[in-house]
């Protein structure tokens, strides 16, 4: 006790009274990806262990014109569809009364700030929550070095939903020079040979602010989906996979 020069960390000057220091309590048992990831977010600000994404790229892909890495590169004004998942939520409220949102929205590449105005907050107010996965079609806003989206429309990705084909779309897969050695290479071919579908394959050599587009042959058409998208990450990294309009300037034929 005091008197003999000892107390408890976490007495509060009445005797037989304890309270935790901490906050919240690490439970016991062993928790479940998903629980666990949630946990390290609401304790830590971020996650450890994984991403919450991981095993969804090909619906993200299959979502989204281009990654949050490369919105960035877009006109201010473009109307882009992007996909991910709320990784913040901060909601005002207007002086009319009503609740408006601004969203971090964070794929497996990048994050943006998502702007949700009154009326569209209203419409989807219950997609609007921490980690929740959705697609946003929204508007550039970029101002000196600032990119926000303006959010128009927005719809929910439920997990295992099926990816559904999207025509007139390329599969773009994105290299540096560093990335195009032999053993790599092989690798990315068997990959793409292991899912034979529908898709057009461009590639993008990406060096400096130089870009080589390369549209491969038919031989190499894809299947998008989950496996292939998180295969070809796995190899490349985060944002080395998107989907874009078969608009392709400037495009060599790639043997």
């Amino acid at each position: 006790d005091i008197q003999k020069g000892q107390f408890s960390l976490f007495d509060n000057g009445q005797e037989g009274e304890e309270e935790s220091f901490f906050k919240e309590e690490v439970p016991e048992e062993e928790l479940d990806k998903g629980q666990r990831l949630v946990f390290e977010k609401e304790m830590l600000g971020l996650y450890v262990s994984g991403h919450p994404l991981k095993g969804r790229e090909g619906q993200l892909t299959a979502n989204s014109d281009m990654s949050l890495l490369d919105i960035r590169g877009e006109k201010d004004g473009a109307i882009k569809k992007v996909s991910g998942i709320i990784s913040h939520l901060r909601t005002i409220t207007t002086r009319k009364g009503d609740l408006m949102a601004f969203v971090d929205l964070e794929d497996m590449a990048a994050t943006i700030e998502v702007i949700v105005f009154p009326s569209l907050f209203q419409k989807h107010r219950e997609l609007i929550e921490e980690d929740k996965v959705i697609s946003i079609k929204g508007r550039i806003d970029k101002k000196e070095d600032q990119i926000k989206l303006i959010a128009l429309e927005l719809i929910e990705l439920k997990k295992g939903e099926q990816v559904e084909a999207k025509g007139d779309k390329d599969l773009v897969v994105r290299l540096s020079p560093v990335q195009c050695k032999q053993t790599t290479m092989l690798r990315l071919k068997d990959i793409l040979r292991s899912n034979p579908g529908p898709t057009p394959v461009l590639f993008e050599l990406v060096e400096n602010d130089s870009v080589t587009k390369m549209k491969i042959g038919p031989d190499f058409k894809v299947d998008n989906n989950n496996r292939l998208i998180a295969e070809i990450m796995e190899l490349l990294g985060a944002g080395s996979v998107v989907r874009r309009s078969q608009n392709v300037q400037k495009t060599a034929a790639a043997n």
